[in-house]
């Protein structure tokens, strides 16, 4: 690894860029596809990359100080995993990462992004997707055409409705939508049977959309602080579901289809102040679960 090589270098400080682009040079840091320059303190992508590894397929640039995602990224059109991760201040998706077309992961959390370009929706290879803490307010209706997504994060940004097309990512299994201000989602919703992780803790629900109670293969479901006041008695319709958060809501009891969870590990119920706690633990009392967060 590059950073390994940097401190071989006696009295170099892996933050100059000279020295990442000697190492790069003269190390041939690129011959094994993989290039990570991780935790440099980069405040700039070394030009030499663009030039000596165009064959990489791995770019890791998470937690440097780089301000923007130069043109120059086209270059690297072998690339299947990119990541920007913890970068702070990129505030702009260039274009030019839509001739990634075979990128597979694109990382791009903690930064100041609040626009995916079409350019986003151009990489079809794509199977995770994260873009947590950011400040997106909106999600195109062509996040349909990412029809390979695995993995979609999309954490603490300021997103309050979803498209449509969402529904028709049917190899889609892992969907974190937490920390936004959502409160309703999209009939299509329904139609995610691949998806096993759902998040949606901490946005402004007052009602269980009924759309996920469609989605069979869900095993994990977070769907705590909101302000819910009631659930809906169809949980027997997710009979594979495992873990099951629903604290920090307004709720005074639990529907009895909880109870036939025959496979649910794992309930937090705590910070729903009006539920009887002798009441809970009877009406769960024949399932055998293993972390019960309560009062």
């Amino acid at each position: 690894m590059l950073a390994m090589m940097l401190i071989l270098i006696e009295g170099c400080k892996p933050n100059s860029l000279e020295i990442v682009e000697n190492a790069i040079l003269n190390h041939e840091a690129c011959s094994n596809k993989v290039l990570d320059l991780n935790n440099l303190e980069l405040e700039s992508i070394p030009e030499v990359v663009f030039s000596n590894c165009t064959d990489i397929e791995v770019l890791d640039l998470a937690d440097n100080h780089l301000g923007e995602i130069p043109e120059q990224i086209k270059k690297l059109n072998r690339l299947k995993v990119l990541s920007f991760h913890s970068n702070d201040s990129i505030k702009v998706i260039p274009d030019e990462i839509g001739d990634l077309v075979k990128l597979e992961k694109l990382l791009l959390s903690y930064n100041s992004i609040d626009t995916l370009p079409p350019a986003v929706y151009q990489l079809l290879m794509l199977k995770t997707l994260e873009i947590n803490w950011n400040s997106l307010s909106f999600i195109s209706n062509d996040i349909s055409k990412l029809k390979q997504l695995e993995t979609l994060t999309l954490w603490s940004n300021s997103i309050t409705s979803l498209p449509k097309g969402l529904g028709e990512l049917d190899k889609l299994e892992k969907l974190g939508l937490g920390l936004n201000g959502l409160s309703e989602l999209p009939q299509s919703f329904k139609n995610l049977i691949a998806l096993k992780t759902l998040r949606l803790y901490h946005n402004n629900f007052d009602k269980v959309p009924l759309q996920i109670f469609e989605l069979s293969n869900l095993e994990y479901l977070d769907l705590g602080s909101n302000k819910l006041t009631e659930l809906p008695d169809l949980f027997d319709r997710l009979p594979n579901l495992k873990v099951l958060d629903i604290a920090g809501n307004n709720l005074s009891s639990l529907p009895p289809s909880i109870s036939r969870l025959k496979n649910l590990d794992r309930l937090n119920i705590r910070n729903n102040s009006k539920l009887d706690e002798e009441e809970v633990k009877e009406s769960l009392r024949g399932l055998n679960i293993r972390s019960f967060t309560h009062w």
